[in-house]
C-alpha cells in the first residue's frame, strides 16, 4: 500500500481522552510531518494534526489564502483535508497532494501561489502540465494553435481563465513572466527560476525518471507542489502501477520540508461524486 501522508484514524471517547492527555507522545505511531484526522463514533471528523518530533502533535489552524488576482480560498465546509492541504502550503518546501478531481486540488495551490505572488515573497509561478497524454485522446501536438495555447485547454488553464478574469489577463501575466506555462515535455535543460513556486499538475501520468528530472530542475529557493489523481492513471505501462507520483511520495516521507494529503472529498456535485465509484 502506498504510504499516505495523512491518517484518518476512529477513535473511541476514552481514546480521545488519551490524545488529547498526552499530545507530546506519538500514540498514533506517525511519522515526521504526517497530518491526522480524528473520526468520532458519531462518524464526526476532528482536526487535523500533525506531528513534529521535536514539538508533538500540534493542532492545524483554519485559514484562507487571499489575493486581488485569484480572490478568497478557504476550506469547503472547514473540510479537514483541505486544511492539511493548505497547511502543508504555508509550511512545506514541498507538498504532494493526491485526490479525485472536484476535491479542491489545484484551486487551492494556484490561490496560495497568486496570494504568495502578490506579497513578493515569490517572484513567477511556473506551471508544468500535460505530462502524458490521456489514453484515447488525440496528441498535444495534432491540435491548432501554439504551445500555450493548448496549454490554457487543460484542467488548470481552465482554473486560470475563470478565476483571472478571462485570456487576456491570462495573457498579461505570461508577458510580463510572472507565470510561466511549461509542457512536461520541455523540462530537459529547463532551469526553475529561484524564488519561484513551481506547480506540476496530473503527476500521477508520470514515470519515475520524468518525476526525478522534475524535481532536479528546482532549487531550495522554490516552492513546489505537485498534484494528481492516483486512480486516474492514463498510462498502464508503469513497473508494478507505481508511477512518479507514488514513487516520490515514498522517497520523501519523513522528511521535514515535505508534506503529503490526500483529499477526500468531491465538491462538483452527486454525479461526479458518484462517477468516483466506476474505477473502484
Amino acid at each position: 500500500m502506498t504510504y499516505s501522508g495523512i491518517k484518518t484514524i476512529d477513535v473511541t471517547e476514552k481514546q480521545m481522552e488519551q490524545f488529547y492527555s498526552n499530545m507530546d507522545k506519538n500514540i498514533f505511531h506517525l511519522e515526521q510531518n504526517q497530518y491526522l484526522v480524528l473520526k468520532t463514533p458519531e462518524g464526526k471528523l476532528i482536526g487535523p494534526y500533525v506531528w513534529h518530533e521535536s514539538e508533538g502533535y500540534n493542532e492545524i489552524l483554519y485559514r484562507k489564502f487571499s489575493s486581488k488576482m485569484f480572490g478568497d480560498v478557504k476550506p469547503k465546509d472547514k473540510d479537514p483535508y483541505q486544511i492539511a492541504y493548505m497547511d502543508s502550503l504555508a509550511h512545506n518546501q514541498l507538498t504532494f497532494c493526491t485526490g479525485p478531481a472536484g476535491s479542491g486540488k489545484t484551486q487551492i495551490a494556484l490561490a496560495y501561489a497568486f496570494e504568495q505572488l502578490e506579497r513578493g515573497a515569490i517572484s513567477k509561478i511556473v506551471v508544468f502540465c500535460n505530462p502524458y497524454v490521456a489514453t484515447g485522446a488525440v496528441k498535444m501536438g495534432f491540435y491548432p494553435g501554439s504551445k500555450i495555447e493548448k496549454l490554457m485547454e487543460s484542467s488548470v488553464g481552465s482554473v486560470l481563465l475563470s478565476k483571472l478574469g478571462g485570456r487576456d489577463n491570462v495573457q498579461r501575466l505570461l508577458d510580463q513572466e510572472e507565470l510561466i506555462l511549461m509542457p512536461m515535455g520541455d523540462c530537459r535543460g529547463y532551469e526553475v527560476p529561484e524564488d519561484s513556486f513551481v506547480y506540476f499538475t496530473e503527476a500521477q501520468n508520470t514515470s519515475r525518471y520524468l518525476m526525478k528530472l522534475f524535481l532536479q530542475r528546482t532549487n531550495d529557493t522554490c516552492k513546489i507542489c505537485v498534484e494528481g489523481d492516483e486512480r486516474q492513471v492514463d498510462h498502464d505501462g508503469f513497473e508494478n502501477g507505481l508511477n512518479g507520483l507514488n514513487a516520490a511520495i515514498e522517497v520523501f516521507r519523513g522528511e521535514d520540508y515535505a508534506g503529503h494529503v490526500r483529499l477526500e472529498n468531491i465538491y462538483r456535485g452527486r454525479i461526479a461524486k458518484r462517477a468516483e465509484l466506476i474505477c473502484d
